[in-house]
C-alpha cells in the first residue's frame, strides 16, 4: 500500500497542481488582466507606503529678491498594512477509489479528474465574485419579507447557485435546491427568516472575504484599514448618483476618466455588467458609429473586449457576470490596473505541511475516504485608490 499511496500523492502534487495554476491565471477575464507576478507577503503581512503630499515650502516671489523665503517643508508620506486571507478548495477521494487504482496510474488520474477539476473551477470562480463584488462581509443578498418555509425570497439571487451551502440570518448550512428566478430560490428544510436577513456562503462572517472592487470604487469606505473621512486622498472617483439612474452617455464616463488621470492614474480598463454593455451599444448606435460599436481588443488569456476610444487612448470594456446590477440599475468601474494586484503569501498549492497530501477522514461519522485541500493566501489590494473611479446611476438596457 506504501507504493500506491506514494503514487498518488504524486499524481495530485505534480500531474495536477501545474494545471490548478494555469487555469486560476487564465480562466476569468478581470483575473487575468491582474499581474501575473502577484506581490510576495511574509511574516506579519504586506506593509504598503503611500506618498501623499507635497512640499509646500514652494513659490515664486517676484523680482525683488528680497522677500521672506517659504517656510521649508518635506513630502508627506503614509502607510497601510494588509493581511492576507485564505480561500480553501477541497476534495473527497473515497477508499474504494484508490484500491482500484493500486496497479493503474491511469485509472486513478481518471477517478480523481472531476473532483479535481470541479475544485479548480469552483475557487475560480468564487475568488472571481469576491474580486469583483466582495466589500468583505460576505453578504451575497438579503431576504425579502419574512416567512416560514422553504421557498426565500430575496433581493436578488444574481450570487447564489443550485447546491451552494449557505447561512440565512441564524440559521446555518441550508443547502439551495434551486435557484427559481431572479429574485427566489427553495431550500430542502423549512426555516423561519426575518426581513433582510444576511445571506452568505456557510461560514462565512464579516471581515472575511477578500477586498472587491465594490469596495475600492467607493468615496466613502474604509479600506485597507484607511478611512476616508480622515484620509481624503483614500477616495476612489465618482460621478453620478447611485439610486436615481439616467442615461449613460460619453461625456460622464470621460469625466470619471479625467478625475482619474488628474490624481495621475491612467485609466485602461472598464468594467461593467451585461445591462451596461448593452446600454454602451445602444449609445454608439444612437450615434451612428457602428465601425466601434464592433472594434474589439484582445486582453490577457485570449479574451476578447470591446473597446471605448477616449481620447488619446483605447480602453477595453469588459463584462462580468459578477458586477452589481439590477434591472432598473448599473454602473461603469474605471481602473488603472497598474495600481492593482494580489498581495499574496502563498498561490494556490496542496496543504502537506504533514508530508501528506491525502488525509483520512477522522470524527464521529468519518468515511472510508480521503480528503484533499488546496489553499491560496492572498488580498486583492490597491497602491493608489484615487487613481481608480466609477459612473454611477446609469440605466441599463
Amino acid at each position: 500500500m506504501a507504493g500506491i499511496w506514494t503514487q498518488l500523492q504524486d499524481v495530485l502534487k505534480y500531474d495536477y497542481l501545474a494545471p490548478i495554476r494555469d487555469q486560476l491565471n487564465n480562466s476569468s477575464p478581470f483575473l487575468a488582466q491582474l499581474e501575473k507576478s502577484s506581490r510576495d507577503v511574509v511574516g506579519a503581512g504586506l506593509w504598503i507606503p503611500l506618498h501623499v503630499s507635497r512640499n509646500s515650502g514652494v513659490a515664486t516671489l517676484g523680482t525683488t529678491g528680497t522677500a521672506t523665503l517659504p517656510t521649508a517643508g518635506q513630502q508627506g508620506y503614509g502607510k497601510v498594512q494588509v493581511l492576507t486571507k485564505d480561500t480553501y478548495a477541497g476534495i473527497l477521494i473515497y477508499g474504494k477509489s484508490i484500491r482500484a487504482t493500486r496497479n493503474d496510474r491511469g485509472a486513478f488520474l481518471r477517478a480523481v479528474r472531476s473532483e479535481v477539476e470541479g475544485a479548480v473551477n469552483d475557487a475560480k470562480i468564487d475568488v472571481e465574485r469576491q474580486l469583483i463584488m466582495s466589500d468583505t462581509t460576505g453578504q451575497l443578498t438579503l431576504t425579502e419579507t419574512g416567512s416560514t418555509g422553504t421557498t426565500i425570497t430575496c433581493d436578488s439571487t444574481q450570487y447564489l447557485d443550485d447546491g451552494m451551502l449557505v447561512d440565512i440570518g441564524a440559521d446555518t448550512n441550508n443547502t439551495i435546491s434551486a435557484v427559481t428566478s431572479a429574485t427566489t430560490f427553495t431550500i430542502g428544510s423549512s426555516i423561519t427568516w426575518g426581513d433582510d436577513e444576511v445571506i452568505k456562503r456557510s461560514g462565512v462572517t464579516s471581515g472575511d472575504e477578500l477586498n472587491g472592487l465594490a469596495l475600492m470604487l467607493s468615496a466613502s469606505s474604509t479600506l485597507m484599514g484607511l478611512d476616508v473621512a480622515t484620509y481624503n486622498y483614500w477616495k476612489a472617483q465618482t460621478v453620478g448618483t447611485a439610486g436615481t439612474p439616467v442615461a449613460l452617455t460619453e461625456l460622464d464616463l470621460l469625466e470619471v476618466c479625467d478625475l482619474i488621470s488628474k490624481k495621475g492614474g491612467e485609466p485602461d480598463t472598464i468594467m461593467t455588467g451585461y445591462g451596461g454593455r448593452r446600454a454602451f451599444y445602444n449609445l454608439l448606435q444612437s450615434q451612428k458609429r457602428f465601425g466601434e460599436v464592433t472594434n474589439k481588443m484582445k486582453l490577457k488569456g485570449g479574451f476578447n473586449a470591446l473597446v471605448w476610444s477616449a481620447g488619446e487612448k483605447d480602453i477595453p470594456i469588459i463584462v462580468s457576470r459578477f458586477w452589481p446590477e439590477t434591472s432598473a440599475e448599473t454602473s461603469f468601474g474605471v481602473l488603472t490596473m497598474k495600481e492593482l494586484c494580489m498581495g499574496q503569501m502563498s498561490d494556490f498549492d496542496w496543504m502537506e505541511e504533514d508530508g501528506n497530501v491525502l488525509a483520512r477522514q477522522t470524527g464521529s461519522s468519518k468515511k472510508e475516504a480521503y480528503e484533499a485541500t488546496l489553499v491560496k493566501d492572498a488580498e486583492f489590494i490597491t497602491y493608489a485608490r484615487n487613481r481608480l473611479g466609477i459612473l454611477l446611476g446609469v440605466t441599463p438596457l
